[in-house]
């Protein structure tokens, strides 16, 4: 039996060298990450005669010594014929024995160009010299081989792209799906009203009442009132028995940061800062934070400890993110963040929880962004927001509706996963099969 050859990509490759003799900032060239190719670099500003630059020909393979092991290579297009790049962008000449493509197929095939930070070199900056580069072996069929096989792994990258398609595809439709859950909850439109539920504007006298109560025995501090919303803050008509008011009516508290960076403590503790990247997708990382020592931790607390149930938004970078702490722990805010605790008397957190993912909470909150460049949320206006309140038992109702039709989304979605990744990983079991050495069978010879 006899089986491909295997060649040192020395063999099939040669380094060029021809040097640009007018160069020009216009005619560069880079290599993308993740395998995506050759492109024109955005021009920029560099030091003429700074750097050694070389003519790249259409059909030569080239690499980036930094981020080989990233995906950045690839054969260099027609269109970039004659373009230039510099020895950290090396380019070679492919022998006429080995298609273009097939390199390329050869360093995608189980993602063997991952593997390759093993050969790179350097204390700081890891490169990938041409020297151990061209020390691999590959194996090499015939070309008409070669020829069959490409057309086999084109045939393969077109359907799993029309796959990736209808897969990025159905996730947006996902997306809009659950949006449009949300919008719809907090429309009242998501399950019928109750003429039997207590109205909101009942609810909200006679907690006004009780208030009022309170503050005339001194057991509560008097504050000042509320400015009414006018009808250009109410989005849209709401059903009868809800009613728009301010967040920090149907809220017990809202707490923003400490308009300071806290210290840090150089060793793990009990003690945690949320930071805006731990608020994302409706949920708080408490995992992957900073920490304080206990004296810190009290002084940024001192006017509310976050607690369970409690809603956190984030006011910039981004703006609009939110999440429901689910159990207690010892955090407090960070920069940029604000705390929502809803008053159970007149508001489920969970309802407040919707209510701030929804498209429409999202678009006030864009709305009332403010700087030039990053668009932040300023404190007096994470206060004054427009709020749909629903009866409360009302409330618990759309909570359970939404929760009932997000898990058949989320359903939805883990089986799309599931699909995804399955055809990912036929397409890896095809470049696999490719680049196995097929057997030929030995000639007959007659006795």
């Amino acid at each position: 039996m006899q089986h491909w050859k295997q060649v040192r990509l020395g063999d099939i490759l040669t380094e060029s060298a021809v040097p640009a003799i007018n160069s020009s900032n216009e005619r560069r060239i880079t290599v993308r990450l993740n395998v995506k190719g050759v492109e024109k670099r955005p021009v920029g500003s560099d030091k003429e005669g700074a750097t050694k630059y070389f003519i790249r020909s259409a059909g030569q393979f080239i690499y980036g010594r930094q981020n080989l092991h990233k995906g950045a290579f690839g054969i260099i297009p027609s269109e970039l014929d004659g373009y230039e790049s510099s020895q950290d962008l090396p380019a070679f000449d492919v022998s006429p024995e080995c298609l273009p493509e097939w390199l390329l197929y050869f360093f995608r095939q189980g993602n063997f160009y991952q593997s390759l930070d093993r050969i790179a070199r350097g204390i700081g900056s890891r490169r990938i010299n041409p020297r151990d580069l061209l020390e691999i072996e590959m194996p090499l069929p015939e070309i008409e081989e070669q020829k069959q096989l490409l057309a086999e792994l084109k045939a393969t990258d077109e359907a799993v792209e029309e796959l990736e398609e209808e897969f990025t595809t159905q996730a947006a439709l996902l997306t809009q799906l659950r949006q449009a859950i949300l919008r719809e909850a907090v429309q009242g439109k998501l399950v019928p009203q109750d003429p039997a539920d207590e109205p909101a504007a009942a609810l909200l006298t006679r907690i006004r009442a009780e208030k009022e109560r309170l503050i005339k025995e001194k057991k509560l501090r008097k504050e000042k009132p509320l400015e009414l919303l006018t009808e250009a803050e109410k989005p849209y008509e709401l059903p009868q028995g809800w009613e728009w008011v301010r967040i920090e009516e149907v809220c017990s508290s809202i707490t923003d940061c400490v308009n300071k960076t806290a210290p840090l403590s150089q060793s793990i503790t009990p003690f945690k800062m949320l930071r805006t990247t731990n608020i994302r997708n409706g949920k708080v990382d408490t995992m992957n934070v900073r920490y304080v020592s206990e004296e810190t931790y009290l002084k940024w607390t001192a006017r509310d400890k976050p607690c369970k149930g409690d809603l956190i938004l984030t006011r910039e970078a981004p703006l609009g993110e939110v999440g429901l702490i689910e159990q207690d722990d010892t955090i407090f805010l960070g920069q940029r963040l604000v705390q929502y605790r809803a008053d159970e008397q007149l508001l489920s957190k969970n309802f407040l929880f919707h209510v701030f993912r929804g498209p429409i909470m999202q678009n006030q909150i864009k709305q009332l962004g403010v700087g030039m460049t990053v668009k932040h949320l300023r404190v007096p206006d994470s206060k004054v927001l427009s709020f749909p309140l629903p009866p409360l038992a009302e409330q618990h109702r759309i909570v359970a509706k939404v929760t009932e039709l997000l898990s058949h989304c989320d359903a939805l979605e883990a089986e799309l996963t599931q699909a995804r990744q399955a055809a990912e990983a036929l397409h890896a079991a095809a470049l696999r099969e490719a680049f196995a050495p097929r057997p030929v069978a030995e000639p007959v010879v007659e006795a």
